[in-house]
């Protein structure tokens, strides 16, 4: 009888092995806690262990939901699936299996679950003391945190390590980072890093991908690339409302919505086309296109998202170092019970436009870049001759195909009422550039390269500089494609004397805490007045029946009547 309970004894032990055993055969825990917990005597439904969960961001809920539970019967005899929850083998439970409990849990068809809260550890570890059995980990947002990664559900177990009649427990650390599987296949990615999106201008003249230099009326490219987060694909999924957004927002640029084109891995259509995957939302300055629809987010999850659209540069783009800044953010649901989502920080494109005598920082900015100076001849009390600012004189700029510059736009005077003067920015269609009363030439909104300089009008009573004057704009750029400096260069194709201005930015900022778009601390420029363009008054030449006729006359007059003096003091000589 004692041998007969002997064999029974070391049966039931085999099965309890291979019961406890069999729960790694899940193959999604890596490893067990090297720490133990020892007991010594008979396993009860008591007994605990450890589960720990690794590489978590801080600040979020982890919450372990028991679906497989130990039986006891004077000791450990085995387990079964809790109430609720279906799982045909509990040796090798199936990736939709677990996103189906987890669906139930968030949607709330499966309650009733005995439930544990992971504790934040510190460094991306969270952990809890758990009964024997299996844990579906579901991670969500905390109190004051979403969620940056997407975590999918993972399953984790407290065990027995079987040894005779010891009681003594082990936990399974799973590492979020890695993959689900089941046996030796990948079923999904238990934790996605949150994707990121980047926006890059293509074509660009300067050769950056983030920085270029534009005339006011140029068309440019943009191409906007992320990705639909990882999320578990099953028949069920945990996920009650996903969705995805792009938020595009231009400065300077007018966005052409008939160019707008969407790419999801291999499916291309405009964005007109969208139907019921989602919207688009469409102004002068900016999109918006989000995807709601789950089944198709998840039939293209880890797929690349390309969007591709055309802008034109506007008679509003920032000149100088004011940046016209283009963002692009990206949200994405990461919290499966909730919906809420993350939102990246913005990605950001920079346009330039130049301008001569302009403000440096843009309109407001009160720090004038003095390229060019008008100067006309005067004459002051002493009778000397000196050049003060001229006004009124019109200037044609040629761009490098010799072409006049007709998309520029000029600075106007008018009086203020006050017997003040104010400046408005005009469009310059025909190609003529005036300077103001302190003689300056200002012409807005240039492409950075090589220009030609011609004086096509005189102001009343000046003469017409013939000079030609070759200006050629070369710029700079940081890294992140904001602008470093720029040089202007001015040469006299009479005498080859050149001007040449540096304008630079010292150091970027940003313009406030809730943006990140980056404006010059300040900015500092070499110009001592530039290249000074001056013009002779048209009295200082002779002209017929003027002064130069009348000086002739008289100078002739008198030669003539001392010549008559001469001969008639001859003849009486002769007599006498």
């Amino acid at each position: 009888m004692r041998k007969c309970l002997k064999k029974v004894g070391a049966a039931m032990l085999a099965m309890t092995m291979v019961l406890s055993l069999g729960m790694t055969g899940t193959a999604v825990e890596e490893e067990l806690t090297q720490t133990k917990t020892e007991r010594t005597g008979t396993p009860n439904a008591s007994d605990t262990a450890t589960i720990t969960v690794k590489n978590v961001e801080a600040g979020l809920t982890v919450t372990g939901y028991q679906v497989i539970d130990a039986d006891y019967n004077n000791g450990f005899t085995g387990y079964h699936v809790v109430d609720g929850v279906s799982i045909n083998d509990m040796e090798a439970p199936s990736a939709g299996e677990i996103l189906a409990i987890a669906a139930g849990i968030n949607n709330g068809t499966i309650t009733g679950l005995e439930s544990e809260q992971l504790t934040d550890q510190g460094n991306g570890v969270y952990s809890a003391d758990v009964t024997v059995g299996s844990w579906v980990v579901i991670v969500t947002a905390g109190e004051d945190k979403s969620a940056v990664n997407v975590y999918n559900p993972m399953l984790l177990s407290a065990r027995y390590i079987v040894n005779g009649s010891n009681g003594t427990t082990a936990g399974g650390i799973v590492d979020a980072t890695g993959n689900y599987t089941i046996g030796a296949d990948e079923a999904y990615a238990k934790r996605t890093n949150g994707p990121s999106v980047s926006k890059e201008i293509t074509g660009s003249g300067s050769g950056r991908p983030n920085g270029d230099d534009v005339a006011i009326g140029t068309r440019v490219s943009f191409k906007v690339t992320t990705t639909i987060p990882n999320y578990a694909v099953g028949e069920t999924t945990q996920y009650k409302n996903l969705s995805v957004r792009i938020q595009d927002t231009l400065k300077g640029l007018s966005l052409d919505a008939q160019t707008l084109n969407v790419k999801v891995g291999t499916d291309e259509w405009q964005a007109t086309e969208i139907g019921n995957k989602g919207s688009v939302n469409t102004s002068e300055h900016s999109f918006s296109l989000t995807l709601t629809d789950r089944d198709y987010i998840l039939a293209h999850t880890g797929d690349t998202v390309e969007i591709t659209y055309d802008a034109v540069v506007g008679e509003d783009a920032g000149v100088n170092f004011d940046a016209n800044t283009n963002s692009v953010s990206y949200t994405y649901t990461t919290d499966p019970t909730t919906g809420s989502d993350y939102t990246t920080a913005e990605e950001n494109t920079y346009h330039y436009t130049f301008g001569l005598d302009a403000e440096l920082n843009g309109e407001g900015s009160q720090i004038p870049s003095q390229e060019i100076v008008k100067t006309g001849e005067v004459r002051n009390e002493a009778g000397e001759i000196e050049y003060k600012p001229l006004g009124g004189a019109g200037f044609t700029l040629y761009d490098a195909s010799g072409a006049a510059v007709t998309t520029g736009y000029g600075m106007e005077e008018r009086d203020d009422g006050q017997g003040g003067k104010v400046k408005e920015k005009v469009a310059v269609t025909d190609g003529e550039y005036t300077t103001d009363s302190e003689g300056h030439l200002t012409i807005l909104g240039l492409d950075a390269g090589t220009y030609t300089l011609k004086e096509t009008t005189a102001p009343a009573g000046y003469s017409l500089n013939e000079t030609v004057y070759t200006i050629l704009i070369t710029p700079s750029y940081n890294t992140d494609g904001t602008l470093a400096q720029y040089v202007v260069t001015i040469t006299n194709d009479k005498t080859d004397d050149t001007v040449t201005i540096t304008n630079a930015a010292t150091a970027y900022q940003l313009e406030s805490q809730d943006t990140t778009r980056k404006v010059p601390v300040s900015v500092t420029t070499d110009s001592t007045g530039g290249q000074e363009i001056r013009n002779t008054k048209l009295s200082a030449l002779p002209s017929t029946g003027g002064i130069g006729t009348y000086l002739f006359t008289m100078v002739g007059a008198v030669i003539m009547a001392a010549a008559v003096g001469i001969f008639f003091l001859k003849r009486r000589r002769d007599r006498e």
